[in-house]
């Protein structure tokens, strides 16, 4: 996350990176951010983690006001008082506030607001466990800390296409039954369901005078867009491997990223990988994703290419607990990195190094693309990133042809590694490895 010093002449001059919305830290102070818009708006904020992380605690946002109306010595004076309350006192700011006469500043509040005097209210018992569920699994996690009031359609839509990439993510408690979830339309009516859930949560605060505008309002269905079509330049290739080593993304973080590009598989499954999956101190070295956790249910192995396998060792030595790749950062609780991690890792790419519109789906797009391009038969490519579908490989096909492809698959991985070196050429020999 970017930094600002204690200096009003550096905060009145901070601009939206990138025509982006940014979140400034200010320096030396904790829990004080700067939201800049690229309409020039500044909104202070405070940032928390309430309760004990190994007891669940969870990261709070909670607004302090318009920076035009507030200075800095007063909002850094807020801050402090805010952080005495949750270090001193054991206090929730954020969940007071929401408490108090439906104030709702941030995403998180009005989610927390929306649950308590609407959903478990008015709604069915699995109606309100779905909306429940959803909202905080899918919704929270990417743009909870955001200011309610100035969440836009572009965050909603980049929160759906993190959903449909996921595909295989919604559990049974959510009310709908199961696994997978809504799996009659698969990922994309998930995410469209996710978006209904988010306009009619701020459908309802719009009536209540809480909020003026509702972002996800006539957002076209991600089942019916257009399919994207954006792959990684030869000249965005290097910028991207710069952007992942940048300190704000973190090493485990960039590790995912750069494996996603290596290997062309989900951010699911690579942020989620289990240390089982994997046979990597062999001649000929594998991942192997169980039905449970791929988008179409069938089971993956992949060969690695080298350069692949020589990081996924890297993660296992540097970060791999006994169940997880890439764990998460709570002591005492086994669980992998929340994929939401990695889009925001991705959206701080992106913005930093100037890649518009990149999201983290677009790797996987530009791995096939280039796989294409190298001339690699599309059935190959299709089984390396388990994307096949009766289109691809027909029916009888399927239930009679048991060949796995591994020689060709093993040799197709072998070709990306190669190009993905050469284009990589701008940059340092280190980078490029690690």
């Amino acid at each position: 996350m970017p930094k600002l010093k204690r200096n009003h002449l550096v905060v009145s001059k901070a601009k939206a990176l990138n025509g982006k919305r940014t979140l400034f830290t200010i320096e030396g102070v904790k829990g004080l951010g700067l939201q800049v818009s690229p309409s020039g708006s500044r909104h202070w904020v405070f940032r928390y983690e309430f309760g004990d992380r190994r007891a669940g605690g969870k990261q709070r946002f909670m607004s302090i006001g318009d920076a035009s109306m507030i200075p800095l010595g007063k909002a850094v004076e807020r801050a402090e008082e805010l952080f005495a309350q949750v270090k001193v006192e054991g206090r929730d700011p954020a969940k007071e506030r929401v408490a108090e006469a439906g104030n709702v500043t941030t995403v998180s509040e009005l989610i927390q607001e929306f649950l308590d005097k609407h959903v478990q209210r008015k709604l069915r018992p699995t109606t309100a466990a779905q909306y429940e569920y959803r909202l905080k699994a899918f919704v929270e996690p990417e743009i909870g800390h955001l200011a309610a009031e100035a969440v836009r359609k572009r965050d909603i839509i980049e929160l759906a296409d993190s959903v449909a990439e996921d595909g295989k993510t919604e559990k049974k408690s959510s009310g709908r039954g199961g696994k997978g979830g809504d799996r009659e339309g698969g990922a994309p009516r998930l995410a469209d369901g996710v978006v209904e859930i988010i306009s009619s949560m701020y459908g309802w605060a719009q009536k209540r005078d809480m909020l003026e505008h509702n972002p996800a309002f006539r957002i076209a269905k991600y089942s019916e867009r257009p399919r994207r079509d954006r792959v990684l330049s030869n000249e965005e290739f290097p910028k991207f491997w710069a952007g992942v080593k940048t300190p704000e993304v973190g090493d485990k973080l960039a590790m995912i990223l750069q494996l996603l590009l290596l290997t062309g598989q989900r951010r699911g499954e690579v942020a989620g990988s289990l240390v089982s999956e994997f046979d990597l101190d062999c001649e000929q070295p594998t991942w192997t994703i169980d039905a449970s956790r791929t988008k179409n249910g069938l089971k993956h192995t992949l060969p690695l290419s080298p350069w692949a396998a020589s990081l996924w060792r890297d993660a296992r030595s540097k970060f791999a607990d006994d169940v997880y790749m890439f764990p998460a950062s709570r002591a005492g609780v086994s669980q992998h990195v929340h994929f939401g991690a990695v889009t925001k890792a991705m959206r701080w790419v992106r913005e930093s190094v100037d890649l518009p519109e990149l999201i983290v789906h677009d790797l996987r797009r530009t791995v096939r693309t280039r796989m294409a391009e190298l001339g690699i038969p599309r059935e190959i490519s299709a089984r390396l990133l388990n994307h096949v579908d009766e289109y691809e490989r027909g029916v009888h096909d399927e239930s009679y042809n048991r060949y796995e492809y591994f020689r060709e698959k093993h040799e197709a991985m072998g070709r990306w590694e190669d190009l993905l070196k050469t284009l990589l050429q701008n940059a340092t020999v280190a980078d490029m490895i690690h």
